[in-house]
C-alpha cells in the first residue's frame, strides 16, 4: 500500500478522516523497519513521539559539538533558530533524526567507531544523505567506522528484507524512484517542503540541468 500512490492516499483519508491528501510514500524499505513502533500508536500519540524524540536527538547532538559551555550554547542556539527546524516541526519532516546521526557519526567516527557507524548506517533510510557518510569519513580517514558502516547498513538491510521481503525493494525501484525523479523536475512544486540548494536555484529560475550541477 505505501508504494501504490492511490491507495496509500486513501487509507491517509480513512485513517485521519480528512479529504485525500497529496502526499506520497518516498523512502526505501529500510526507512520501515524504524518506524513500526510508532505504527503501534494512535495517530496522534504517534505524531507527538515522532516530534519530541526528533527534537531531543537532534538538540543533543547539536549542543553537544566543541566543548566549552558557552560555545556549545551558541551552537545550539544558532541551530535552533535555522528555518530548518519550523519546517521539520510544522511537516514532520526526517532532517532532525538525519541531522542528529550524522553529527554523531562524524564527531564519534575516531573515539568510537562502533557506535558511529551504527549511526551512519540507520542514514541508509534516507539515500540521499547516506551518500555523504562514505565522502565524510574519507575526508575524516576515518577507516574503521568506515568498514563498521558498510557491515552494519548490510545488516541493517539484511533485516529489512526478513522482515518484509524483497517486494518493497522491487516496488520502491519500479515505482517510488520514478515517482521522486517526476517531483524533482516537476514544473512546479511545493516551495516549503524542498529547501534544498537545487529547488532554490529552480525557484531563481534556473534549468533543470544547471539547478542539479550546482546541488553536486
Amino acid at each position: 500500500m505505501l508504494f501504490d500512490k492511490v491507495l496509500h492516499r486513501e487509507e491517509l483519508a480513512r485513517l485521519l478522516g480528512i479529504p485525500r491528501p497529496s502526499l506520497v510514500w518516498s523512502y526505501p524499505p529500510t526507512a520501515i523497519l524504524p518506524l513500526v513502533p510508532l505504527a503501534l500508536l494512535p495517530y496522534a500519540w504517534a505524531g507527538a513521539a515522532w516530534t519530541i524524540a526528533g527534537v531531543s536527538v537532534y538538540v543533543r547532538a547539536a549542543g553537544a559539538i566543541g566543548t566549552d559551555k558557552k560555545e556549545a550554547a551558541a551552537r545550539l542556539a544558532a541551530v535552533a533558530l535555522c528555518p530548518g527546524v519550523f519546517l521539520c516541526l510544522a511537516y514532520g519532516q526526517t532532517a532532525f533524526f538525519t541531522s542528529a546521526l550524522l553529527i554523531i557519526g562524524i564527531r564519534e567516527a575516531h573515539r568510537w567507531p562502533v557506535f558511529a557507524g551504527a549511526c551512519m548506517a540507520l542514514l541508509v533510510a534516507k539515500p540521499q544523505v547516506a551518500l555523504v557518510v562514505p565522502v565524510a569519513l574519507v575526508a575524516l580517514k576515518a577507516w574503521r567506522a568506515l568498514v563498521l558502516t558498510a557491515l552494519f547498513v548490510a545488516a541493517f538491510v539484511g533485516a529489512t528484507i526478513l522482515a518484509f521481503g524483497l517486494e518493497p525493494w522491487k516496488l520502491f525501484w519500479n515505482t517510488t524512484l520514478p515517482a521522486q525523479v517526476a517531483v524533482l523536475n516537476a514544473p512546479t512544486f511545493q516551495v516549503s517542503m524542498m529547501i534544498s540548494p537545487y529547488f532554490l536555484l529552480r525557484g531563481l529560475g534556473l534549468s533543470l540541468d544547471a539547478s542539479y550541477a550546482h546541488q553536486l
